[in-house]
């Protein structure tokens, strides 16, 4: 992937909602607002390689944009969050301060991959304190 894909300036992101269960996992399921049948399947596709390469199973859920806020609020009060969600912006801080989001896993990520991955104002607006993240930014509008 290139540094310009994930160097996106307005967020979408993609958060870890378990990390230390999942370095032990093997599989993660993933939840995605991409339901469209093709962008669908690429995410599946991806899922795929992923597992080729790491051993890792994704299981790929779509989420109907519309949905997906009760759908996690739900998830949350029953202990069933699944391990990532790929989400808007919108959903950053209030999820944080519901303890829905890990700031912590996905303040690792972004140091794993290294900020300079990542454009500033991605980095910003996923920003609750100085150099702690609520969630990874992947992509957006330039």
């Amino acid at each position: 992937m290139t540094k310009t894909k994930l160097t996106l300036s307005v967020l979408a992101a993609t958060t870890m909602l378990a990390s230390p269960a999942l370095a032990q996992s093997d599989s993660i399921r993933f939840w995605t607002t991409e339901d469209q049948p093709e962008r669908l399947a690429i995410q599946q596709q991806m899922a795929t390689d992923f597992e080729a390469e790491t051993g890792v199973s994704v299981d790929v859920i779509p989420v109907p944009e519309n949905e997906l806020g009760t759908r996690a609020t739900a998830a949350f009060a029953a202990g069933d969050l699944p391990d990532v969600i790929y989400h808007t912006l919108q959903y950053v801080f209030p999820w944080t301060e519901a303890g829905i989001l890990d700031p912590d896993a996905a303040t690792d990520i972004i140091d794993d991959l290294g900020s300079d991955t990542f454009a500033p104002g991605a980095l910003e607006m996923a920003a609750v304190e100085d150099e702690i993240y609520a969630a990874v930014p992947v992509d957006g509008w330039t």
